[in-house]
């Protein structure tokens, strides 16, 4: 099971991966085609870091008990060790992709003054570092994982990152709108993907504890969701709108081709929530036989290839 965990993880990397270099130029360097995988390896690290919090907090959810909240603060810890060396791969690929010089510390420092998302990366790698140190400073006597400071730390992680990056395609007409959109769609996605992905953490080790844990999940997932569907439908017709193109775009670029994508791979995994809330949950409460685990970890699979096509769409913008 650590194995298929492990695997569900590492999926929007390898959804990343393939779209970057499906739709990339023949010319593209290493830079370009990879800055999509380690965004979508920050994403993923930052969203496990906030799900994994966020457990203990969820409605009607009993406290984990010592093994499971040690099993959390493992993963949270190494969640946050990749986040960090993802972070400082976006900063290192983002550097390569736009300066001849390559990356240097004369060019590092000049995207990191010059460039937005250069100060939200080097944010993004303190704040990732800092949950680390947290993590060391508490010491093993303390059973769980920080809690509302470990979300706070996530959330900060990875708001700027994703701003810098989504609401660059839209006009400065719209960017106020995009900027509130954005935030929600973030924090809903992170809770949705990231309270998951701790899901199947916890589920792999301990069954009785996740149908403990599943109805209070389940109506943060349901909240989340609509935030999730509305704010991205609103944000991506204000990117298409703001191009010369319009609509179009949909149907004669990339990114209107992966943005369709994305939208039809989150119209099944509302399918997929709708049916463990009202059916997969149902049944655990009745008593009956019901196998939670696996429809979590397909349901994480397909979060997976939702959070790279995203990955891919923030460094892919609309031209027309």
């Amino acid at each position: 099971m650590r194995t298929w965990t492990a695997g569900l993880l590492a999926l929007p990397l390898a959804t990343a991966l393939a779209v970057s270099a499906l739709i990339s130029d023949p010319e593209s360097s290493a830079a370009e085609i990879f800055n999509p995988v380690a965004r979508a390896g920050l994403v993923a690290s930052t969203s496990l870091v906030l799900g994994l919090n966020l457990i203990p907090s969820l409605p009607g959810a009993p406290y984990p008990p010592p093994a499971i909240a040690r099993r959390i603060r493992t993963w949270g810890t190494a969640a946050s060790a990749g986040g960090l060396a993802c972070a400082l791969l976006v900063l290192a690929t983002s550097v390569t992709k736009i300066d001849p010089r390559g990356l240097t510390p004369d060019s590092l420092i000049s995207y990191v003054t010059t460039f937005t998302s250069g100060k939200a990366l080097v944010g993004a790698a303190a704040l990732t570092l800092s949950y680390i140190v947290v993590e060391a400073v508490r010491g093993p006597e303390k059973s769980g994982p920080p809690g509302t400071l470990g979300i706070m730390i996530a959330l900060a992680a990875m708001v700027p990152t994703s701003l810098s990056g989504h609401v660059a395609h839209a006009t400065y007409e719209f960017a106020d709108v995009m900027v509130l959109g954005m935030i929600a769609h973030v924090f809903g996605a992170m809770c949705w993907v990231g309270g998951l992905a701790a899901i199947g953490v916890v589920g792999a080790r301990d069954g009785d504890y996740l149908r403990k844990i599943l109805p209070g999940f389940s109506v943060v997932a349901g909240v989340s969701s609509i935030a999730v569907l509305a704010s991205g439908l609103l944000d991506g017709a204000l990117v298409l709108i703001s191009q010369p193109a319009g609509f179009a775009v949909l149907f004669q670029e990339n990114y209107g081709r992966v943005l369709l994508a994305k939208t039809v791979a989150l119209g099944l995994l509302l399918i997929l929530g709708g049916r463990m809330r009202f059916v997969v949950i149902t049944r655990i409460g009745e008593g009956r036989t019901a196998s939670p685990l696996r429809w979590v970890l397909l349901e994480l699979a397909l979060m997976g290839v939702v959070f790279g096509l995203a990955s891919v769409l923030s460094t892919n913008p609309p031209t027309g």
